[in-house]
Order: structure tokens, then sequence, then C-alpha cells
């Protein structure tokens, strides 16, 4: 036999789709940004003053961790009851009222008084289930007619833990106050965090970082860190792929780019991975200063000693902003004899 059970289940897919009205909650730079509900279906008899102020608080549990308090769901859900109650009332009535016209008007017909005598005892039936509804739910469980305010928790911004130099400065910047032992160190030495007081709504990845600087006479190159902990400074050429698969890096550009040299006036510079040449990192460089056209033809001839690969990463990365508006495309023409940087 035909069941109409998946119409039933689609239609009310539908119907809670209607009636879920905002998503009230975005965290950015710290901050809980919240959206009024707006309500596509309208319970008679109940205005919902408190929607319009929100129905939202963010407020600290038990644990001190920060969640949003949600009070308008239950209160619409409440909403939805009392409605049903009223209705399904005003429904067993009219069945009680249609009962007796039928039994009046039956003339002694055994069946019509049968008819008669089933809606009127369902109706009765019906009617005194839905005035002791709540103290059925109440005895089942106080929770079914209680409806509590919906708990969220609001996520931690995750502050990325390795270099111990950048980590004092990011976690300045978003008032987060930490202690590093010891306060200064050179490539390799590793350091232990200690977060003093409330960190808010920021969490670090970790309790430990590694001071990256190359001094003396290695200043100038990059601080590598192996699969040991074991730091070393190097050229980026001396950066093999081997060594960031072990340091557990990216073996391409990306994980090359992580020991570029700092930039010198408006030249960058950039380590990217040479699948051309032994699989090592190669140092490219670009002049950002006084573009010659408009947009990212710029990258073209203006990237010294380019593979490739090197040069579709920085064409489209666009470090320079030539083309901010959108996004540069770079391709390899005449078997690598030409390579364009376009707008997209």
């Amino acid at each position: 036999m035909y069941s109409h059970k998946p119409h039933t289940i689609f239609f009310l897919i539908l119907l809670l789709g209607a009636i879920i009205f905002a998503l009230p909650v975005f965290a950015q730079d710290n901050q809980v940004k919240i959206y009024n509900p707006q309500l596509q279906i309208n319970i008679p008899g109940r205005a919902f003053q408190e929607l319009q102020t929100g129905g939202y608080q963010v407020i600290d549990d038990e644990g001190g961790r920060k969640v949003l308090y949600i009070s308008w769901i239950a209160l619409y859900i409440g909403g939805i009851y009392q409605f049903a109650i009223f209705a399904g009332a005003i429904v067993a009535v009219a069945l009680i009222m249609a009962g007796g016209f039928i039994w009046l008007t039956s003339a002694g017909n055994p069946t019509a008084i049968g008819k008669a005598k089933e809606y009127i005892v369902s109706a009765l039936v019906g009617l005194v289930l839905i005035l002791f509804a709540f103290a059925i739910l109440n005895t089942i469980s106080p929770y079914l007619v209680q409806l509590k305010p919906v708990r969220v928790p609001l996520p931690k911004d995750v502050i990325l833990v390795s270099n111990c130099d950048d980590l004092k400065e990011e976690a300045k910047t978003k008032g987060v106050d930490v202690t590093i032992t010891p306060s200064t160190g050179v490539c390799g030495t590793k350091g232990r965090i200690e977060v003093n007081g409330d960190p808010g709504t920021f969490v670090l990845s970790s309790d430990e970082c590694f001071y990256m600087a190359c001094t003396g006479s290695l200043t100038g190159k990059a601080c590598f860190i192996d699969e040991n902990g074991i730091g070393s400074c190097n050229a980026c050429e001396d950066i093999t792929q081997e060594m960031l698969k072990n340091a557990g890096k990216s073996t391409g550009s990306e994980g090359c780019n992580e020991y570029r040299r700092k930039p010198q006036g408006t030249r960058q510079y950039f380590c990217v991975m040479n699948y051309d040449f032994y699989n090592e990192c190669q140092e490219l460089s670009i002049d950002c200063g006084n573009p010659r056209y408009d947009g990212c033809i710029n990258y073209e001839g203006n990237v010294a000693g380019t593979n490739f690969e090197g040069f579709k990463f920085i064409c489209e990365s666009d470090p320079c902003k030539f083309f901010p508006t959108g996004k540069c495309i770079a391709r390899e023409q005449y078997l690598g004899l030409s390579l364009t940087c376009r707008d997209s």
C-alpha cells in the first residue's frame, strides 16, 4: 500500500525551514554580532515582544566560558503549545456540536446515532487530553513543559603558536597577557608559554614556541626547525623537500615560503619550490615599487631568478597588490619560454 509518510516528512521539513528565522551569531575580531530573529510564521494571540529585543544574551557559564543564551526558541515553542491547546479545544467543541447535530437529525437511525456517539466520545477524550496535557507531560518530565533556553558555547579564536617573537606581538594586539620562558633566544631555543589571567575568547594552539632569530654571521638566513625540534639557520636554497616533509610542513612553495627573507624596501623575497632542480627551495624576489603598467602584467619580467612554479606562486598570490579587485592568472607558453601573468 502506498504510504504518504515521505510527503509528510518533506512538508514538515519545508515548514521547519519557513520557521527558521535568522542565523544569530557571528564571531569576528573577538566580538559577537547578533541579529534579531524575524518570524516568518506568527502565532495568533502572541506578540513575542521578547524577540524585539533579540532574545539573546552572552553570559559566562559555571566554568567561566562565554556562552550564547538563546531564550526565544523556548518562548516560540511555548507559544505553539498554547495555540495548539486553544485550537484543539475549538476543534473538540466543534466535533461535539457536529455529533449532537447528527444525533438530533438521525430520526432514530442506529448507524447515524452510533456515528454521532463516536464523534462526541472522541471529542470528549481529546478535550480531556488537551486540558490535562500539561499535567501529563509534567509527570513524564518537567523539562517537557518548562523548556530551558538554549545555551551555545561561543567558539574561541585560536592563536597559532610557532614563533615566540611573533606570538608576543600577536598576543599583545589581542589583549592576551603571556609570559615566555626564557624571554629571549636564538634559532631553536624553545620557549615555555604561560597565560596570565583570563585570555577571554582566545586560546593558544600550543604551550611551547621556538625562537627563530638568526644573528651574527647568520643574519639574513631563515631559521629551520627539524622534526626533532633542533633549529638551524639556512638560506632558502639549503632547504629541501625532504626537510620540509620531516618538519611536518607543506612540501610545496607554501612550505618553502615560511622561510623567506624579510622585505628590503620595496623589494620582497620569496622562497618557492623548484621542481626542476632536485626538489629544493629557490629564492625569488620582486620589486613592488614603481609599477610600469596597470594590473598583473607587472609581474612579467619583474620576478628575478624565476621558474614557472615559483612564478605562478607569486603571480597568483599577488603580493604587490597590482590587481586588488580580482585574481592574477599565470600561464606558461611556448614550452616554458614565455611566462605570463594577466588579470582574470
